[in-house]
Parts: C-alpha cells; sequence; structure tokens
C-alpha cells in the first residue's frame, strides 16, 4: 500500500539530495538513518521516508549487513541516464515544437541568452541549464514526462557535481537561442 510521504520527508529528501551533489555525502558512503535523525533533529521516520524515496529514485542501495549505501556509480549507469534524458528531450520536443515555441518565444529567447552568458563550472551554472530543459519538457504538457526528466537530471546533478561525467560523454554547451530557433522552425 503505497501513501504519500510526508512534508517533512520531502523536505529530508531534498537536503539529502543537496548533501549528494555537494558531495558532502559521497558515493559509495554508507549512510544511517539514525544519524541523519540527529543531524537533522528529527524522528527516525521521515528520515527512512525520505531514504525510501531515494532508494526508488536509484540514489541509494541497502547492502545487506552492512547498510543503506550511496550507490557508486558506474559507467553503465551515466550511460543509461544519459540515453534517457536524450530519449525524454527529443520526445518532448516532438511533441512542443511549433506553435508551442513562437507562443513563448519572447520567455524563452531570454531564458536561452541567460543560459549561453553562464559559465559552465558550477553547481548554480548547471542548474539554470537544466531549469531551462526542464521549461521545454513542460511545454509538451505531460507532467509525467516533466517529473520523469527532473528525477533524471537530479541524477545527472549528483553525477555531475561528483566529477564522474566521462570526458567522452560531456559536450560543450549547445546555443539555446539557436536551439529556441530552430525548434520554432520546425514545423
Amino acid at each position: 500500500e503505497y501513501h504519500m510521504p510526508s512534508a517533512l520527508a520531502e523536505k529530508l529528501h531534498k537536503l539529502l539530495l543537496q548533501d549528494f551533489s555537494s558531495g558532502k555525502r559521497p558515493p559509495g558512503s554508507i549512510i544511517n538513518r539514525r544519524q541523519v535523525a540527529a543531524e537533522y533533529n528529527v524522528s527516525v521516520t521521515p528520515v527512512l521516508e525520505a531514504m525510501t524515496m531515494l532508494e526508488l529514485e536509484g540514489f541509494l542501495e541497502v547492502i545487506p549487513r552492512k547498510g543503506t549505501q550511496i550507490k557508486p556509480i558506474t559507467q553503465h549507469n551515466i550511460t543509461g541516464n544519459f540515453v534517457l534524458r536524450d530519449a525524454l528531450e527529443s520526445k518532448a520536443a516532438r511533441i512542443y515544437f511549433g506553435n508551442k515555441i513562437k507562443q513563448n518565444l519572447d520567455y524563452l529567447l531570454k531564458y536561452a541568452e541567460k543560459v549561453n552568458a553562464a559559465p559552465e563550472d558550477n553547481l548554480d551554472d548547471w542548474k539554470l541549464e537544466i531549469s531551462f530543459h526542464h521549461e521545454l519538457v513542460s511545454l509538451a504538457g505531460y507532467p509525467i514526462l516533466t517529473e520523469s526528466y527532473d528525477r533524471i537530471m537530479q541524477l545527472y546533478l549528483f553525477h555531475g557535481m561528483n566529477q564522474l561525467i566521462p570526458t567522452h560523454l560531456k559536450t560543450p554547451r549547445d546555443d539555446h537561442v539557436l536551439l529556441i530557433q530552430n525548434l520554432m522552425n520546425a514545423e
């Protein structure tokens, strides 16, 4: 039986994701729910809820007789996440191109210019670019598609901030203004 996580569990979920992305809790390390509860001055129950969510999202794994581990990052998982991200963005673009781009053109072009102007070397810049692509995916009008994209991008941030995205998968930042222009003219 599924129940919605509490507001406190949702907050802890976000805090733990920040810890993972910042490197405060690195891949491969053991995470103890009682220690997390003490650290955030909460009971164990919302921590367990948050950790269950993180396990379902692919950040944690339970190791018998060892505890809960922040999943080590493997080349196979990184490549799979890139393929999934590409598939989600491509499918969304097939749905929203043309008129939806034209309807939001001023907003999207300003946003694209802001992304183009940002450097590529810190968490805030990565979040800005991810937010831009979130906006594009959301134009498709399917919340499940946007939610799936957001989950994949959390893993992307985790991989990237832990500097584990292999060089051959890194690409220079694309011109986001050109992307919007191409999507507008794709009818």
